[in-house]
């Protein structure tokens, strides 16, 4: 049997996630001569300015860990991160609505916590906006207790980290 821990991270308010926008703004960045719209409406629809540091940091979380490069031949995971944590592979699936994170294996329970509360932190921060986190599987039966996120000043994000199991 399958020890993995599942969890996702909604926008509190229920609307989707701007993360394709960040990648077209990143991009744009990367590659100016690109002729990317530099002019786009991501600013407008988060209300404030767009965070790329926090954005840029999303896929890596304050433990010990090394990115997997994606298979270009999977064109049915581009939007799909993995990294591995102590030889645990940790995937991250972007379904616009949410985040998807699946622990692939047995983790100590402070790891997936702690990951879990940045990854929240970090989506907040860049969407202006209170996420949340919410326990699919493993998170009642690993988790010692209902972990909660520091909370963000008014002008950062709008709210602390709400744990649902």
């Amino acid at each position: 049997m399958r020890k993995w821990v599942r969890l996702q991270v909604p926008r509190s308010d229920g609307q989707h996630f701007h993360l394709w926008q960040y990648d077209m703004r990143k991009l744009g960045l990367k590659y100016p001569r690109a002729d990317l719209d530099r002019e786009d409406d991501l600013a407008e629809e988060i209300g404030g300015v767009p965070n790329m540091d926090a954005f840029n940091r999303l896929y890596h979380p304050p433990v010990d860990h090394s990115t997997v490069e994606r298979n270009a031949d999977d064109e049915g995971e581009w939007r799909t991160k993995r990294i591995l944590v102590d030889d645990v592979c940790v995937r991250f699936a972007d379904d616009t609505q949410h985040l998807t994170v699946t622990v692939e294996g047995e983790m100590p329970a402070s790891v997936i916590e702690s990951t879990a509360c940045d990854l929240q932190e970090k989506l907040a921060l860049f969407e202006n906006r209170e996420c949340r986190v919410k326990w699919l599987f493993g998170g009642a039966s690993t988790l010692s207790s209902s972990p909660r996120c520091r909370s963000f000043p008014a002008s950062t994000a709008r709210g602390p980290c709400v744990f649902r199991l």
